[in-house]
């Protein structure tokens, strides 16, 4: 077939230019045009249409592809074969831009590929940038390899990937793989669903999970939180937030740089602070408490629980260590359960031990130390005050007050600069002392040296054994003696001087003085005041008195120096011979002569007062009758008798009686 010429340059022609298939080739023929070309009306093209210039139309359709000649832009599939349903761009054997470049797809109308091997594979869904692929309705892949693989997903940034439903990957190869996950940043990735990723190499690999910062990692568990540089959260709910921070326990805190978080519940807040076990809390530049501690456990400040349920140490340097330890100041260590150290630098070391203060020590169960530089040593033992001691040989001892000391076995010092040094001894007062076993002093200066002697009073001494000193300068120097009042001296054993200035001297053995002034002068000796004293005892003639009497009456007796005694019932004895003897004169009563008589006897018997009886014999002769100087009669009688008495008890034995008589009548 021959080619036909066309009319010249600027010509017009009317109707319809059309080519037919060589037979030789099976090909259409072609129109070429040298110069610019006017179509007033559409022109249709059904093969391809090369040009060197500039192709200018109110509306352009093409069937196949459009390029420009030997340039690199083809707008749709060039071969007809294999169609691409939506808008593609780019380049390949279907279409592409530049020779040799992959195939841009798109899988749905709706969807839009652009860039070299771009794939838009489902409704809704924008793949833009080589190699980038869209596969999930509406998901979206934005960057060179970004890939969005599932509904909703969305992947922007070289190598970013969406693999989760709903998830968003922003950043090179960062990566989303949870439903509803979220990825931002270099390597960042979002795992879990409904995790956060933000940040360079930031994870997300948990459930719910967020992680914020470089190398942020919140790990494979539900509900974990990690905001900073490492931070790391590694368990259920746990949150970790700060350079290096990690939270490792369920449900723990770690809020800060280095923090740590170990235990279940657990929470530690500030730069290297650690709370390594279940329910404990860390507040504080190094704060820690270790894994050996319990429950409830806290630490704040610079401070360490070491161990124990509930302990706390709160402040600088402080260390708790024990179930319900308490350390709080600076610096203080409180080691066993219940320990208290509060204050700066002390120590309580023991079940229940107790310091309070500055720079004092408890050490031992239920030891006490308050004040300043104070220390309780042994097991119960308490010191209270300005240096209060309680030594190491005093189990349970007391001190309390500036420089008081205990040094012995539950002692007790109680004042200023007091000393209990015995076992079971007390010392009461500014300076008070008392040096041996069971010895009490009570009073300013008061001294008790003697074992269980007391001495109370200013200045009052006991030294001797059991001794007791009462009044201010009262002094028991001898064993078991006493002294009581002021100036009172009981220094003889077994003394007792009673009143101001009362004496015993230490030669008056079981002596006693009574009253002010009185002084003893020998062994076994009573002395009641002196001799310009007088003595009264109204309730000696009560009836209470003598109702409180029993067994046999004495009368007490006197002699010139004021010594008193008792008559040994002398006096009453007497009494009854005086009584027997009444009745013996009663039974003795002479006979009588009539006229002629010259001889006559008479038995009696008498009775006094009813107690007293006797029995008489008497008898009674006449000498002469009618006899010298006008006497009429000379008689003569005698007698003799026996009787008995009793008077208050005492008898008065036997008593014997006579008597001899005479008689002169005359007319």
């Amino acid at each position: 077939m021959k080619q036909a010429a066309l009319p010249g340059c600027d010509a017009a022609f009317m109707g319809t230019i059309s080519s037919v298939v060589n037979p030789l080739t099976g090909l259409y023929g072609g129109v070429n045009f040298a110069g610019p070309s006017i179509f007033q009306d559409n022109l249709s093209i059904v093969s391809n249409l090369y040009t060197g210039g500039n192709i200018s139309a109110a509306q352009l359709s093409t069937t196949q592809g459009i390029s420009s000649n030997g340039g690199g832009i083809f707008i749709g599939d060039p071969n007809g074969i294999t169609y691409s349903a939506g808008i593609t761009l780019g380049g390949g054997a279907l279409s592409g831009a530049g020779f040799g470049g992959l195939q841009a797809f798109t899988g749905d109308p709706t969807a839009i590929a652009i860039g070299n091997n771009a794939q838009a594979m489902q409704a809704g869904s924008l793949a833009h940038g080589l190699n980038a692929l869209a596969n999930g309705v509406n998901a979206t892949a934005i960057g060179t390899s970004a890939k969005a693989t599932a509904d909703g997903a969305t992947a922007v940034g070289s190598s970013s990937f969406a693999k989760g439903t709903n998830a968003s990957a922003f950043g090179t190869s960062s990566f989303a793989a949870g439903d509803n996950s979220s990825a931002f940043g270099y390597l960042a990735s979002a795992q879990g669903e409904s995790s956060t990723a933000l940040g360079n190499n930031a994870a997300a690999l948990g459930r719910f999970s967020f992680a914020a910062g470089y190398q942020a990692l919140a790990d494979k568990f539900d509900g974990t939180v990690a905001v900073g540089q490492s931070a790391w959260a590694a368990n259920t709910n746990a949150m970790a937030m700060g350079t290096s921070a990690t939270a490792a326990g369920i449900s723990s805190l770690a809020f800060g740089t280095s923090a740590v978080a170990l235990g279940a519940s657990s929470v530690a807040v500030g730069n290297g602070a650690q709370a390594q076990a279940d329910s404990t809390v860390a507040i504080g530049n190094g704060a820690v408490v270790f894994a050996s501690a319990g429950p409830g456990s806290f630490a704040g400040g610079t401070s360490l629980v070491l161990g124990g349920t509930g302990a706390v140490a709160i402040g600088n340097l402080n260390i708790a260590n024990g179930n319900g330890a308490v350390a709080i100041g600076d610096p203080n260590v409180a080691i066993g359960t219940g320990a208290v150290a509060m204050g700066a630098d002390n120590l309580a070391v023991g079940q229940g031990a107790v310091a309070i203060g500055n720079n004092n020590m408890a050490l031992g169960q239920g030891a006490v130390a308050q004040g300043n530089g104070s220390q309780a040593l042994t097991a119960g033992s308490i010191a209270i005050g300005d240096t209060a001691l309680v030594t190491a040989s005093a189990s349970q001892g007391i001190a309390m007050g500036s420089g008081a000391i205990a040094a012995g076995n539950q002692s007790m010092a109680l004042g200023v600069s007091s000393l209990a040094l015995g076992d079971s001894s007390t010392a009461v007062g500014q300076s008070a002392m008392a040096t041996a076993m069971g010895a009490s002093a009570f009073g300013w200066q008061s001294a008790a040296s003697g074992t269980g002697a007391i001495a109370a009073g200013a200045m009052a001494v006991a030294s001797g054994p059991s001794s007791a000193a009462y009044g201010a300068g009262a002094s028991a120097t001898g064993a078991s003696s006493v002294a009581i009042g002021t100036g009172a001296v009981a220094n003889a054993a077994n003394s007792t001087a009673l009143g101001a200035s009362a004496t015993v001297a230490t030669s008056n053995t079981n002596s006693t003085a009574i009253g002010a002034g009185a002084t003893t002068t020998a062994d076994n000796q009573i002395v009641l005041g002196t001799v310009s004293q007088t003595y009264q005892t109204p309730g000696i003639d009560s009836q209470t008195s003598r109702d409180r009497q029993s067994g046999p009456l004495r009368l007490v007796t006197s002699d010139s120096q004021g010594d008193l005694a008792t008559d040994g019932g002398a006096t009453f004895t007497e009494i009854a011979k005086l009584r027997a003897g009444t009745a013996v004169a009663m039974a003795m009563q002479a006979p009588t002569l009539g006229p002629g008589e010259n001889f006559g006897l008479r038995l009696g018997y008498g009775n006094f007062d009813s107690h007293a009886n006797a029995v008489g014999l008497t008898a009674m002769g006449n000498l002469c009758r009618q006899c010298y100087l006008g006497i009429d009669r000379i008689s003569i009688d005698v007698g003799a008798g026996v009787g008995t008495s009793t008077f208050n008890t005492y008898n008065s034995g036997a008593v014997l009686g006579a008597r001899v008589g005479g008689q002169l009548t005359w007319k």
